[in-house]
């Protein structure tokens, strides 16, 4: 057993960084039972409807008792399953520890909430979330997840289409995109999102390997196909950015010529966009599939920003706002005409819970993340150091009109699992094995 612990760290803990052409670990090596358990992990922080589907996503927030069930599961098998690996899942601690930091301001908003029953049960989810993320990081690795990541996207693109033929009043989205396809989820945008992470987790791979593969882009296809099924315009937009980033750091490793070329290119393509935003940005949203509210968005932040400066500075409680018996959600669903179930912005929305502190704090986590990227990349880990860019990125972009902050979803669990493994290796000391130097000949043990 003790052979057994010490392989599995030393394969856990070691980020996305290896030799030049290196195959990812496979997962045949792993007990069934510990990778069913990791994938259902991975499919409930996707937010996988359970069952069919009978409403929108914009219905007034209710508790969800399959959500609440699955959620149990993953606690309570998870307990199981750190105990059994628990010296260095203890071990592993150390390289989230910044991320605690979240989850006692979460519980300690239980004291002034709103809602304190509510706070109180959804910090016991959010440590549920980072339970799983060290168990993931400790026991499989990050390389490891990333594979299962990619697998599980793809069932899941292939249920939500399967979904869509064979039960359309469940596969489709209702209302005003009735013509898309939500399959085993509760709204399209999630669909489009559960490709953006899978395209993140096959970024991961494809770093790692140095080099990019058939399957990569048939993957790479099958997201984006079904991101247009879906109507998720922006989620199509993200997946083919998460492509190119991961290419432009791909030749930064192994092609500084080319590196300066693809640099260029992206710069000049970020101008562009930039101006079409200010100089004609009817047409952008037009290309988009928006209007210039962004679907209502800007109405919904108005109010959100109201409700803010009304509130303490401290918030209203961790998830403590969006419910049915509190005022200042009914205030804000008064003040827009319709029932929203978040700020649709996760700057705004952990304002709302967390308040200052809360928005403080995510600041700091990130700027403590871009420190671990850039110790693991001047390390010569580029791989792992790119990936958690790409993942801090695509977080950073989606927070904009999507409340994915601070819920104890996929994204907080992707940001978790890049972080640890940028820390990991400089905790450890990890030694770094033969690969090219951008811009140079191959380095040495």
């Amino acid at each position: 057993m003790k052979d057994r612990a010490s392989a599995i760290d030393r394969q856990g803990r070691g980020g996305l960084g290896g030799p030049s052409g290196a195959g990812a670990p496979s997962l045949a090596g792993v007990p069934f039972s510990e990778v069913a358990y990791a994938a259902f992990g991975l499919l409930v922080y996707l937010g996988v409807h359970v069952g069919l589907n009978s409403t929108g996503g914009d219905a007034e927030p209710t508790v969800d008792g399959m959500a609440t069930l699955n959620q149990a599961m993953v606690l309570l098998l998870g307990l199981a399953f750190v105990t059994r690996h628990r010296l260095i899942c203890t071990a592993a601690l150390a390289d989230v520890r910044p991320f605690l930091l979240l989850l006692l301001l979460a519980a300690a908003s239980s004291l002034w909430s709103q809602a304190p029953e509510a706070s109180l049960r959804r910090s016991l989810t959010l440590a549920t979330l980072m339970m799983f993320a060290v168990y993931a990081h400790a026991v499989l690795g990050t390389l490891l997840i990333c594979r299962l990541h990619v697998i599980v996207t793809g069932v899941v693109a292939f249920a939500s289409l399967a979904m869509a033929a064979i039960v359309p009043s469940s596969g489709f989205d209702v209302g005003g995109y009735a013509g898309a396809v939500r399959g085993v989820f509760s709204q399209k945008n999630s669909l489009g999102d559960a490709m953006v992470v899978g395209t993140v987790a096959l970024s991961g791979l494809v770093l790692h390997r140095r080099r990019v593969v058939v399957t990569d882009l048939v993957c790479l296809a099958i997201a984006a196909g079904t991101c247009i099924l879906a109507q998720a315009t922006t989620s199509f937009l993200l997946c083919g950015a998460v492509a190119v980033i991961t290419a432009v750091i791909l030749l930064l490793i192994d092609a500084s010529a080319l590196a300066v070329f693809a640099l260029m290119t992206g710069l000049m393509a970020a101008v562009l966009a930039l101006w079409i935003v200010w100089v004609v940005p009817v047409d952008l949203f037009e290309l988009l599939g928006k209007d210039s509210s962004l679907t209502g968005r800007t109405e919904i932040w108005a109010a959100v920003r109201r409700a803010i400066a009304d509130g303490s500075v401290l918030g209203h409680g961790y998830s403590a706002f969006w419910l049915p018996e509190t005022p200042t959600a009914r205030n804000v669903w008064a003040a827009i005409g319709w029932v929203t179930p978040s700020a649709h912005s996760g700057y705004l929305e952990l304002q709302l819970e967390l308040g200052l502190p809360g928005l403080l704090l995510v600041a700091v986590l990130g700027l403590t993340t871009l420190w671990v990227v850039a110790r693991a990349w001047g390390a010569g880990r580029w791989a792992t150091a790119g990936w958690a860019v790409i993942v801090l990125t695509t977080i950073a972009i989606i927070n904009y009109d999507e409340s994915s902050l601070p819920r104890p979803d996929i994204h907080l669990l992707q940001w978790i699992l890049a972080f640890a493994a940028c820390s990991a290796g400089a905790r450890t000391g990890e030694i770094v094995l033969a690969g090219p130097v951008p811009g140079g000949s191959p380095r040495q043990p």
